[in-house]
């Protein structure tokens, strides 16, 4: 995925620095919020950024390396 990807779904970036917020990196990913969530409570989820004490967010460098790296797992 690239940023080009992430523009074409409406998604604006200023780079793979960029924050996006749940709902954002779940159109990234093609995953429900409740995926998310449950990845992330496994710890099996692209780490998060605390953006203030009741809002986090992810870098979009992370979501793509978490995809990539999620692709390159054989399916069971």
């Amino acid at each position: 995925m690239d940023v080009s990807t992430l523009l074409a779904t409406g998604i604006s970036v200023g780079g793979h620095g960029a924050v996006v917020d749940v709902i954002q990196a779940a159109h990234i990913t093609g995953l429900s919020r409740s995926s998310i969530y449950r990845l992330m409570a496994r710890g099996e989820f692209a780490p998060r950024v605390r953006l203030s004490p009741g809002r986090f967010g992810f870098l979009v460098s992370d979501l793509i390396a978490w995809a990539a790296a999620r692709r390159a797992q054989p399916i069971p």
